[in-house]
């Protein structure tokens, strides 16, 4: 399915468009067919993949019971129990990107927790960094010099940035200048 097709067809939508649709989805999300393909798919120790709403991504999860309606599955990456519906659980590998077009910045359907973004500061500085956090408007950022809280519509992907090794060169140059300074200064005397 081409989730970018859908909001580009929803996206002239009135609100009340929009909710009347939602409560459809919602009916066809918990009908208990759909469900039932789901559990008949799953088995206690597979390995699964589940969509996470609030980070807009996906994660890997190996299933430790499976329920009516919900399933017990640990994540992988955290080592954690979680409670999730069946209806989050990725069966057929779908990719779930959405890419808008015609906008300026990004969308909060476009960007997970871990990307790297960039954006431009008041001051005119290109700054950039690894999403923590979405919000309802704006996207919770840890740049080189500290946290920033950006509109999605400044946003732009970063591609081929490894930050890690930005913060840490910057870093390292910085104490190798400062090392430089002091032997400098002391070879003065």
């Amino acid at each position: 399915m081409n989730y970018s097709e859908l909001i580009q067809l929803l996206d002239h939508a009135s609100a009340f468009d929009l909710f009347r649709l939602r409560a459809a989805l919602n009916n066809m999300i918990e009908d208990p067919r759909r469900l039932q393909q789901v559990k008949n798919s799953l088995r206690l120790g597979m390995s699964v993949k589940y969509y996470e709403p609030s980070e807009n991504c996906i994660h890997e999860a190996i299933v430790e019971q499976i329920k009516q309606t919900r399933v017990i599955v640990r994540n992988i990456q955290d080592n954690r129990r979680w409670d999730i519906s069946l209806s989050a659980i990725n069966i057929h590998d779908a990719d779930i990107t959405i890419q808008q077009t015609n906008k300026k910045g990004l969308t909060k359907n476009e960007v997970k927790v871990g990307d790297i973004v960039g954006f431009i500061d008041r001051t005119g500085r290109e700054r950039s960094g690894r999403v923590e956090k979405l919000n309802q408007k704006t996207v919770s950022l840890k740049t080189e010099h500290g946290n920033w809280r950006v509109d999605f519509g400044l946003l732009h992907k970063v591609i081929d940035l490894d930050i890690e090794t930005t913060f840490l060169t910057e870093s390292t140059d910085t104490a190798n200048r400062e090392v430089n300074l002091i032997q400098f200064s002391g070879e003065s005397d």
